[in-house]
């Protein structure tokens, strides 16, 4: 009975506690990895001793945490020995008192102390047990919080008609289902085959949120998307990222080749790949690599620079030739004229292309078909570059901003120029 009501209690504080020590191992290990991620950010602010501190502290928690029930577990595991040999200490008196009055013989001595053991080892094991078991549901446990997240698989259509290019926003808006704030609100515009359309805001007003809904990363609230005249939500999710591709304003570069990088999906041949690079104005640099296409870039690709990566990620989504390309800002680290080359070179090979811009540069967003303006989730105006700039709105106001920085900085470019000459 002392064992087993032991080791209720033992099991009972080794559940609680192992779930507070995955817990603060968990907040180490991701200091760990933040760290190791950016370690040139740590250098360049001069934080190595605020890390190095940030981490003591929090290893300090792991180690009490630890210490803790390591404690209690030695607490636990002594008195179970003692109160074992104390079992054993009384039973081998007391025989010893029933021998020396004849009313035992060593045989029945031997027999009960064989019988004794094979009584409490096993008790006493259970413990151990416990204390395994304790430890073992905290793991499954977590473990389960991974494996019972919902798919978002589970909510899919399957409809795979043909997307040539067409979109057509009707009224869309959209919020988290734990937000009574929207995000979008009565959004509508067109999109035809082979038109480059500009998303143009101030940051956080609804951009960015319009692709994750085209890429079904998340679904409208209310309203209708048509792309080809058919609804978003009925088409099957596979289907519509493999006819859109994305690119990113921080693409992710595995630790592989250049060339393994552009021909991520292993679809393309070596023509479609430097094809691809030419376009994305990035064959050169490559070239100019040790070992061309073969260069390994590095975790998150480390070795290139931020245009760099970004042009390679631009390669990468025209390797496959899908009819909606999309630009979520990942034209802001090359300069103006590589960014004016890239998308003349995109519209000369594919002029069924249907390109997607958000950007926050009016030069960029001035050779759209159509710009967008986005205000709080609200179309504030729309129309062509020459259209705004004569609504004294938010977009003219950019422009007047961006302009005569351009132009100052173009007159300056050419005043180099004549004086090399």
């Amino acid at each position: 009975p002392i064992f087993a009501i032991s080791s209720v209690i033992y099991f009972k504080y080794v559940n609680k506690q192992y779930d507070a020590i995955e817990k603060e191992e968990a907040k180490m290990t991701t200091i760990i990895q933040e760290c190791l991620a950016s370690t040139r950010v740590v250098k360049a602010f001069n934080r190595e001793k605020y890390e190095f501190d940030k981490f003591d502290v929090q290893n300090k928690k792991y180690r009490d945490e630890e210490t803790r029930i390591n404690f209690v577990s030695d607490l636990y595991w002594g008195i179970s020995d003692a109160i074992a040999y104390t079992q054993y200490g009384i039973t081998l008196i007391v025989a010893i008192y029933l021998a020396k009055n004849n009313l035992v013989d060593a045989g029945d001595i031997t027999a009960c102390l064989l019988l004794l053991g094979m009584l409490i080892w096993p008790i006493r094991g259970l413990g151990r047990i416990i204390g395994d078991l304790g430890k073992t549901i905290v793991s499954v446990n977590r473990i389960e919080d991974v494996l019972q997240e919902k798919s978002e698989y589970n909510e899919n259509e399957n409809v795979t008609t043909e997307i040539k290019g067409n979109i057509v926003f009707d009224n869309v808006s959209f919020k988290f289902d734990d937000d009574d704030k929207y995000l979008l609100k009565d959004i509508s515009f067109d999109i035809s085959k082979g038109q480059m359309v500009a998303l143009v805001g101030k940051t956080g007003c609804g951009k960015s949120t319009i692709v994750n809904i085209l890429t079904r990363m998340l679904d409208y609230t209310d309203g209708h998307i048509y792309i080809d005249g058919t609804e978003l939500k009925t088409m099957d999710k596979k289907h519509v990222r493999r006819n859109i591709s994305l690119v990113s304003q921080d693409p992710f570069l595995f630790s592989k080749s250049v060339y393994d990088n552009i021909n991520i999906t292993k679809t393309g041949n070596d023509e479609k790949v430097y094809r691809a690079a030419k376009i994305a104005n990035i064959d050169e640099y490559i070239k100019k690599f040790e070992k061309g296409y073969e260069t390994l870039v590095g975790e998150k690709g480390t070795t290139l620079s931020g245009g760099q990566k970004q042009r390679v990620a631009i390669a990468r989504s025209l390797v496959n030739d899908k009819p909606v390309l999309i630009f979520d800002d990942s034209l802001s680290a090359v300069d103006s004229e590589t960014d004016i080359l890239i998308r003349k070179a995109l519209k000369k090979s594919y002029p069924d292309l249907t390109i997607i811009v958000i950007t926050h540069r009016t030069s960029t967003a001035m050779e759209a078909d159509k710009i967008v303006v986005f205000d709080n989730g609200e179309i504030l105006e729309m129309g062509t570059h020459e259209q705004l700039i004569n609504n004294n709105k938010l977009y003219s106001k950019l422009w007047k901003l961006q302009g005569s920085l351009e132009e100052e900085f173009e007159a300056m470019l050419k005043e180099e120029e004549n004086e090399g000459r």
